[in-house]
């Protein structure tokens, strides 16, 4: 694919511009609609109020105005490397069947450096570093930077040689700057919705690629059966935390729009952007759905994928 969009500034487009609440941060509309309003943080109840908002265009959910940069730091200090500790506690509890271990197999499957001795990779948002520990086992001769908020993690302290842990403010509208890397694999799982500029973002993320390489992002879908059904309920929707949710389509126009600005109108690439199905262990699923009793009753081996109303994100870069 050819992308022919006019080439911008992208000094400009980095700066900390305010936000328009007319705009559509991933398609760029101006044809907004808001559904919800005077929201407030499920974990956090004194944590809000926000207006939340669908794109007649793309589809896409948004969180406008979005926290301060401070509240959203304040929040943050709650978490558990960007999780609640029960969240992260489930996730963890069937390793086999955690969804870390999904996305490692996807990265390895949709790169093709999983027939390669040596590649190189970025974990953006790597939270616990479950990915990254994961990848550097699987892959002892790679070597991989992952970045985010936080001091480095447990599970990358010791016995992961090959994978570098760098403190990073990634709600930084520049901090690619801040990364002496490039890599095969670019990847921000479970990232993307929690930043305030999700087209700033995706913007640092493909200035972190090689000229050869692959950008892989999973998000909530907005425009999922799930989110459709459940509405407010749905188990993705998070006020305040989850600011922006993409659409494919939303995605799509984002990530051709973002990498004609960063690397120039004729670049080669191919987009994909789909939904996807979520492994998860069947006590976390009866967890989250209020049933603790009957999660309790699960083996720690059961699981199943589910049509929770997640989507892929992929760009492959060829210039």
């Amino acid at each position: 694919m050819n992308i022919t969009a006019a080439p911008k500034d992208i000094e400009a487009e980095l700066g900390n511009a305010p936000f328009d609440e007319k705009t559509c941060l991933y398609c760029g509309s101006a044809n907004l609609r808001r559904v919800y309003e005077q929201l407030y943080n499920k974990r956090k109840p004194d944590y809000g109020p926000f207006d939340f908002y669908v794109c007649e265009h793309c589809g896409s959910g948004l969180t406008l105005p979005p926290p301060t940069a401070e509240a959203l730091s304040a929040l943050y200090q709650h978490l558990e490397h960007g999780m609640s500790a029960l969240t992260r506690a489930l996730l963890q509890d069937n390793p086999e069947a955690a969804w870390h271990r999904m996305c490692v197999d996807r990265l390895v499957q949709l790169s093709g450096c999983g027939t390669r001795e040596e590649f190189t990779w970025m974990d953006i948002g790597a939270g616990a570093g479950e990915i990254a520990a994961e990848l550097g086992r699987r892959f002892p001769s790679s070597t991989g930077l992952a970045i985010d908020i936080h001091e480095c993690p447990p599970a990358l302290c010791s016995n992961n040689s090959n994978v570098i842990w760098k403190r990073i403010d990634i709600s930084n509208d520049h901090f690619s700057r801040d990364i002496n890397f490039e890599a095969d694999i670019v990847f921000a799982t479970g990232v993307w919705e929690h930043v305030r500029h999700p087209d700033v973002f995706a913007r640092n993320a493909i200035a972190l690629m090689k000229p050869r390489s692959m950008l892989y992002m999973t998000t909530p879908n907005y425009s999922s059966l799930a989110r459709r059904l459940l509405g407010r309920r749905w188990p993705y929707f998070f006020p305040g935390e989850h600011l922006c949710m993409p659409t494919p389509r939303g995605a799509r126009l984002c990530l051709q729009r973002e990498v004609s600005i960063t690397r120039g109108p004729e670049v080669r690439v191919q987009i994909l952007t789909r939904p996807i199905l979520i492994s998860y262990s069947l006590r976390y699923v009866f967890t989250k759905f209020g049933m603790p009793s009957l999660a309790r009753l699960m083996p720690r081996s059961a699981s199943c994928r589910l049509p929770s109303g997640a989507m892929e994100s992929i760009l492959w870069l060829n210039t």
